[in-house]
């Protein structure tokens, strides 16, 4: 359980203190825009994993509800697989 409440406070908890602390910094200023890095591997099992990045692409929706008044953009980017080396093609 230790593992999955750390995984939890860094793609969790960790969203939620990032973007609170820069809401006050970021408020009313063109082009403010804050992006949440969720993951194509919430759909693919890995129970606690899966479920952090998911709740990740939840709080950028409620977010970008709540900031989009004060003119804060908020996105999420979700990368997918990629290769490192031509090889792997």
């Amino acid at each position: 359980m230790p593992k999955t409440r750390r995984l939890f406070e860094v793609n969790v908890v960790g969203v939620i203190a990032c973007t609170v602390a820069a809401h006050p910094h970021m408020a009313h200023r063109d082009g403010a825009s804050i992006v949440d890095i969720v993951s194509a591997a919430a759909h693919l099992g890995g129970a606690a994993y899966g479920t952090s990045k998911l709740a990740v692409a939840g709080l950028t929706i409620t977010f970008a509800r709540e900031l989009g008044a004060e003119g804060i953009r908020v996105n999420a980017i979700s990368p997918g697989r990629w290769r490192l080396h031509p090889a792997d093609r």
